[in-house]
């Protein structure tokens, strides 16, 4: 197969949004999730009947398995269908502890379908027990794999703007626009410890920032450095200040 086999063809949305965030085939149907949150079936070029209210948020992910259609999206939520496309259960991921964002950005199930990993928007792999024989999955238990800087911020991106390792030790810290610092053990490349750097020396939340609605200048880490003991950590703020740990 070479790029000249494939030939382009445009779809006949009918009239429906055409802003579309995944694509998986079921069989021969093409299943697409648009901004809307809804699942289109497609037969060629054309949708086949009226699209699938699944989600209020744009849908990032569809898999598809022998026997199950997931699909996961910006709402944080996961829906479990059947091949028929009857819902059989929806997944909250809001209820995770600790992690930095739950919205789905791809969904994978091992061979036993007893287990389910997510990839989110906060750069965070989180793993779940799922339960396809009851339509059941114990969010209460999900374990997050691999933790991640990230900032869900609307004027700026989310680069790790500090790196700093401890000497003599198996451990690095970074800080990030997220307001987080964090303490990552190089061994098992796993996040020991995550520091919120939201919170002022009175220990009171920072605002936003008034005018873009963001994380504050003076919670956004941009450099930082150790001690040659290990027994601190100064980090520099987006605002000019310094703050000691």
């Amino acid at each position: 197969m070479n790029a000249k086999s494939f030939a382009k063809k445009r779809g006949n949305f009918g009239g429906h949004d055409q802003r579309i965030g995944s694509a998986a085939y079921n069989g021969n149907t093409c299943l697409t999730g648009s901004i809307k949150g809804e699942l289109y079936l497609w037969n060629g070029t054309s949708i086949v009947g009226a699209p699938k209210k699944l989600h209020s948020r744009l849908i990032d992910a569809i898999t598809v398995t022998d026997t199950h259609i997931f699909t996961g999206a910006r709402d944080s939520k996961i829906t479990i269908m059947n091949k028929q496309y009857q819902v059989l259960f929806t997944i909250d991921l809001n209820q995770v502890k600790d992690s930095n964002s739950t919205q789905v950005k791809a969904i994978t199930i091992n061979s036993r379908q007893d287990r389910m990993v997510v990839g989110t928007f906060g750069h965070e792999l989180i793993d779940l027990p799922i339960n396809l024989q009851s339509n059941t999955c114990n969010v209460a238990q999900a374990k997050i794999l691999i933790h991640g800087h990230f900032a869900p911020m609307t004027t700026y991106t989310n680069e790790v703007w500090g790196l700093s390792v401890f000497q003599n030790q198996e451990k690095y810290a970074t800080c990030s626009d997220d307001a987080k610092l964090k303490i990552w053990d190089t061994a098992t490349h796993k996040q020991v410890k995550s520091i919120a750097l939201n919170i002022d020396k009175m220990g009171k939340p920072i605002p936003l920032d008034p005018t873009w609605k963001d994380l504050a200048p003076a919670a956004q880490g941009r450099s930082l450095d150790i001690s040659p003991k290990g027994d601190l950590i100064a980090v520099g703020m987006r605002d000019g200040t310094m703050r000691i740990f």
